[in-house]
C-alpha cells in the first residue's frame, strides 16, 4: 500500500496562491461548458411580470446564441389554463391586449385570431391570421403591425437576458468563486478538483 500527501486549497483560503486560484477558475469554466446548455436558461421571468404569468411562465425551448442568434418559446394563449378560472383567463387576455396596445374595437375583430410562430431558426413571432377577420380597416392593420413589433422587441429582450445569463454563469469570476465556496470544492496545485475524505 502506498500513500501520498496532496496539498489542496479551498477557493477562499487566505493562503491560496493566485496561480492556483486562476487555474481553478479555468477548470470550473471547463466543467460548466460540459454540462449542456439548460443550466443557464432554467429560470422564470423572461417576460415582464404580468405578461410572464399570462404566458404561463415560459422557458425557452430552442435557441442559438452564436451565428443563429435566435430564441423560441412554445406559447399558446388559446389553451393556457395556468391562470385558473375562465374569468382570470379573460382578464389575462385583456392585460395582454393592453400590453400590445391594441384598441378594444380592433381586438374584438381579432377574436384570438393570432398565434405564436416558430419558423425554422428564427425567434418566436406574433402572427395575426387576417383571413377570417371581417371589416378590418387600415388602422386595424397598423395596430396589429405595432403589436407584432412590441412582441418582437420583448422576444429580443428575452434573447439578451438569456445571453447575459450564459455569460454570467460561464465566465463571471465572482460567480465561479461563489459556486466553489457553496459547493465546498477543493483544488490541488494544478487547480484541479480534489476530493479529500
Amino acid at each position: 500500500m502506498h500513500t501520498m500527501q496532496v496539498k489542496y486549497w479551498k477557493i477562499d483560503d487566505e493562503d491560496i496562491p493566485e496561480d492556483v486560484k486562476s487555474r481553478a477558475i479555468e477548470h470550473i469554466t471547463e466543467m460548466l461548458s460540459q454540462e449542456g446548455d439548460t443550466f443557464y436558461s432554467d429560470y422564470d421571468g423572461y417576460f415582464p411580470d404580468k405578461i410572464d404569468r399570462i404566458l404561463g411562465h415560459p422557458k425557452p425551448m430552442y435557441w442559438d446564441l452564436d451565428r443563429g442568434n435566435y430564441i423560441q418559446f412554445e406559447l399558446d394563449l388559446s389553451c393556457n389554463r395556468t391562470l385558473g378560472t375562465v374569468d382570470e383567463w379573460q382578464a389575462g387576455l385583456e392585460t395582454f391586449r393592453k400590453w400590445l396596445k391594441i384598441p378594444k374595437r380592433t381586438w374584438d375583430k381579432i377574436d384570438l385570431g393570432f398565434s405564436f410562430e416558430n419558423i425554422r431558426e428564427n425567434s418566436t413571432i406574433l402572427e395575426f391570421n387576417t383571413i377570417y377577420m371581417e371589416d378590418l380597416t387600415k388602422k386595424d392593420e397598423e395596430y396589429m403591425e405595432r403589436a407584432s413589433e412590441i412582441f418582437s422587441d420583448a422576444i429580443h429582450d428575452t434573447l439578451v437576458s438569456l445571453r447575459d445569463s450564459y455569460e454570467y454563469y460561464m465566465y463571471d469570476e465572482e460567480n465561479h468563486i461563489e459556486m466553489a465556496i457553496a459547493n465546498d470544492w477543493c483544488f490541488d496545485e494544478s487547480g484541479d478538483f480534489v476530493y479529500p475524505d
